[in-house]
């Protein structure tokens, strides 16, 4: 047992490594040679894998891993009872905040870089339950407030009163710019009552419409009226389609501002990237500053894989799971085979969901895992191991 491998167990939060892990142990334990591999004894460091197992045989979810130093790293035996070889693997202890800290910090530690340089295999993480496209970024995108609301306006009395008695460029401008039906309803509202309700939704929609049509900037008509910084860039930029109504929708909540409300999204911080755009860049600096042997194996884990393909559920490859939904991914490791030499798994290290397990408790430990291998399903946890140790 003189052989030394280092492998990098890789994935942002919460995608399965540390429960895949645990079940990896269990299953080596078992000494069920039928796998292929089986444990070569006792490690120095367990305390990572006994600290969360408890829970894990009990089926229930194993707690997101604390933050440790890569001083002390988890180390398993394995043994090959084929070629009578085996290994001590090396995991870096290191957790998905600090590959997600990669991402944001653009940083490294060089103690993790030079580690690199005697990884033999990589094991990519990915919770297949969640989207890798980034919904939530393209939601807030969707969602940003281009059209006005009656929720929108802080003051429809003050607003109906400068539409009724223009003064000013832009009050001007909005009072001749209103459809026939809301100037007559216009003209029947007594100021200072608070106008009626068919009122107010003539006006809002009116100001859709406005808003949706070319520019209502003229240097003339906001001379004088302060231009937030968004507002100017936006304008210097000569927008077009949902662009351009943003930009009314600023100006005008810019030339009003006691009776326009001023609602804005949250500007965008790397922390908000699409989880698949993270988990490229970090392979990509691995390849490109990591010192690594290539092609170096890869080993894709589609962890939470029972959600994807659970029982009576319609039959999916991992490859083509991983080509459909996490297609930038996919696409980065085809167009670099000189660099990894991939291969995609489908893994559920508890068996199934929170609502499966009074079925599983009733199986071992090690019988509940299951993995997806192209179209096999089988109980073989080791075979990522296996590929990435070339042990097949």
């Amino acid at each position: 047992m003189n052989a030394t491998t280092e492998l990098l167990f890789l994935g942002l939060p919460e995608t399965g490594k540390t429960t895949y892990f645990i079940a990896l142990d269990e299953v080596l334990l078992r000494g069920n040679a039928e796998h292929g591999l089986v444990s070569g004894g006792f490690a120095a460091n367990r305390s990572y894998i006994e600290a969360s197992k408890k829970a894990w045989r009990a089926g229930k979810a194993v707690e997101r891993t604390n933050r440790m130093t890569m001083d002390e790293p988890v180390e398993l035996l394995v043994r090959h009872p084929k070629s009578d070889t085996g290994a001590r693997l090396i995991a870096p202890d290191v957790n998905g905040e600090f590959f997600d800290g990669q991402w944001v910090d653009r940083k490294w530690p060089v103690s993790y870089r030079a580690r690199l340089a005697s990884t033999a295999g990589i094991f990519v993480f990915i919770n297949a339950a969640v989207n890798g496209r980034n919904p939530e970024m393209t939601e807030a995108w969707k969602n940003l407030p281009h059209d006005f609301t009656v929720g929108d306006m802080k003051d429809f009395t003050s607003f109906a009163a400068k539409l009724q008695h223009p003064s000013g460029q832009i009050a001007a401008f909005l009072a001749s710019a209103l459809s026939n039906t809301t100037k007559q309803t216009l003209l029947q509202h007594q100021s200072p009552a608070s106008p009626s309700s068919p009122l107010q939704m003539g006006l809002v929609n009116d100001l859709n419409g406005m808003i949706a049509g070319p520019s209502i900037y003229h240097e003339q008509r906001f001379a004088g009226i302060v231009l937030r910084s968004e507002t100017q860039r936006l304008l210097a930029r000569n927008p077009s389609g949902m662009n351009l109504i943003r930009l009314n929708r600023l100006l005008l909540e810019d030339a009003l501002p006691a009776e326009l409300s001023k609602r804005t999204a949250k500007p965008w911080e790397p922390r908000f990237a699409a989880k698949q755009v993270k988990v490229v860049d970090l392979i990509q600096n691995i390849a490109e500053k990591g010192q690594i042997k290539q092609p170096i194996p890869l080993a894709v884990m589609l962890s939470a894989w029972d959600v994807i393909e659970p029982r009576g559920a319609p039959k999916i490859r991992p490859d083509e799971f991983l080509r459909t939904e996490w297609s930038l991914l996919h696409q980065y490791l085809q167009a670099n085979p000189e660099l990894f030499r991939s291969r995609i798994f489908g893994v559920s290290a508890r068996g199934g969901g929170d609502s499966n397990q009074s079925e599983l408790v009733r199986l071992l430990p090690h019988e509940r895992v299951w993995l997806k291998d192209g179209v096999e399903v089988t109980k073989d946890i080791t075979r990522p191991l296996r590929f990435l140790l070339g042990w097949e």
